[in-house]
């Protein structure tokens, strides 16, 4: 499943954002593992996490880290630190973070061993994350799966080194999609303008996943949210998504209602603003509105649907 969260401001969607992780850890039946990840998009919804406070089922790992010292200012885990971990007085015990101090690829065989021996295995024996956070750069890279190389490259581990590059300095360690996908959810958080294309890319469904990583992230293994303020969807609606605008107006619709007010990104087999069915790249269909103003996408929706609609003529 694919879903999107926007909202008039910023404010207004890392509120969703807390509200949303404090469902999750009281559906946790022991310890909430969940991955946090680094970036200027993370910091602000850290900011806001903090303020609400943190439950004591939560314990931390990181879905991608530099190989720099943990008071690094490019250290995920020092931003991760300043602004979540520190303000709620998070133990350490509950904190686990990447070894950097290793050589890269020991680093990710040892913190792959210490994912394995702490988060409970689900299908198929792959570690099971409750919560994989995850932020998108301008270029489409997600975690540390850089475009350029196949994302799904050594996909039988669960943790894998990165050479550093000119683009993206400093030697890395990455889950890979193996691991990631195995979470039970994965969310995406991403604030800005310079993310317009890789929200849209995300959006179209279209790229190959050498081109885009984030692409490697499949909604067809997880749940995956997307949380895009207004900046980085670039004043477009995402396909799966009723938002009305600033006077908060979310109200249910049928999935075949007019498109929503605002450009769109290409809907193939989609006339907005037609009375047609609104279907999603991939296959989705926006089915349902939550009283959180979330439109939700299933693959069984727009097989049910399109079964049950007769084909229609194409306009001239």
């Amino acid at each position: 499943m694919l879903e999107w969260v926007t909202r008039p401001t910023l404010t207004e969607l890392t509120a969703e954002f807390c509200r949303r992780i404090e469902e999750t850890g009281r559906a946790a039946p022991g310890v909430c593992a969940v991955a946090l990840t680094g970036g200027s998009s993370a910091a602000v919804f850290y900011d806001a996490w903090a303020a609400r406070g943190v439950q004591p089922q939560f314990e931390f790992y990181w879905s991608d880290e530099r190989l720099v010292p943990p008071d690094h200012p490019d250290s995920n885990f020092k931003l991760a630190a300043d602004h979540l971990l520190r303000p709620t007085r998070t133990p350490e015990t509950r904190t686990h973070p990447a070894p950097t101090y290793l050589a890269p690829a020991a680093c990710a065989a040892a913190y792959a061993t210490e994912i394995q021996r702490h988060v409970a295995p689900g299908p198929g024996g792959v570690p099971r994350f409750s919560l994989v956070i995850l932020g998108l750069g301008a270029d489409g890279h997600t975690g540390s799966l850089l475009p350029g190389r196949n994302p799904h490259e050594d996909n039988d581990l669960l943790v894998r080194a990165v050479e550093g590059s000119p683009a993206h300095p400093h030697g890395r360690v990455t889950f890979t999609p193996r691991l990631i996908n195995a979470a039970a959810q994965v969310w995406f958080v991403v604030t800005g303008a310079q993310k317009a294309w890789a929200v849209e890319q995300l959006a179209e469904r279209a790229a190959a996943a050498e081109q885009v990583p984030a692409m490697a992230v499949d909604p067809q293994a997880t749940q995956i949210t997307i949380f895009a303020d207004q900046g980085s969807t670039g004043g477009r609606t995402p396909p799966n998504v009723d938002w009305r605008g600033p006077q908060r107006g979310y109200a249910a619709r049928p999935a075949c209602a007019r498109a929503g007010p605002g450009p769109q990104w290409p809907q193939p087999g989609a006339a907005p603003g037609r009375g047609r069915a609104t279907s999603l790249p991939g296959g989705g269909l926006a089915e349902t509105l939550a009283p959180s103003g979330v439109l939700r996408t299933s693959r069984a929706c727009f097989a049910r649907r399109q079964r049950a609609r007769p084909p229609r003529k194409a306009r001239a």
